[in-house]
């Protein structure tokens, strides 16, 4: 399970939609550089056992969709510090049956498999 909202802004994430497909979530991390290890490797690692949920200003959560890791990249950002840091960008998918195959290819790019 993966967890979104606007609270996340203060520590640093980024979050947001890139197209209607595809949400781009910001790796964990809150000072320094984010890599791709420990809970962010186990992002591309759970695919396509993905589930986003929203968190809601009154305090519940709304479940947004089953999604699979497609790719990720990097980019900068600031931590919670104010310094200047390079974020994990994971780009999450909405997952239907027919994206199966793809879902597990993008895994095995992930995980450096082919």
């Amino acid at each position: 399970m993966l967890f979104t909202g606007e609270t996340g802004n203060q520590y640093g994430y980024q979050d947001e939609w890139i197209d209607l497909q595809t949400y781009g979530y910001c790796g964990e991390g809150q000072a320094g550089d984010q890599e791709l290890v420990r809970g962010n490797w186990a992002i591309a690692d759970r695919s396509p056992d993905i589930h986003l949920f929203k968190i809601l200003k009154d305090g519940f959560v709304e479940y947004v969709h089953q999604m699979f890791y497609a790719d990720h990249f990097y980019k900068q950002g600031v931590d919670k510090l104010g310094k200047e840091r390079d974020l994990v960008i994971f780009k999450l998918r909405k997952y239907r049956s027919e994206h199966l195959q793809e879902a597990l290819a993008a895994k095995r790019r992930g995980l450096g498999q082919t």
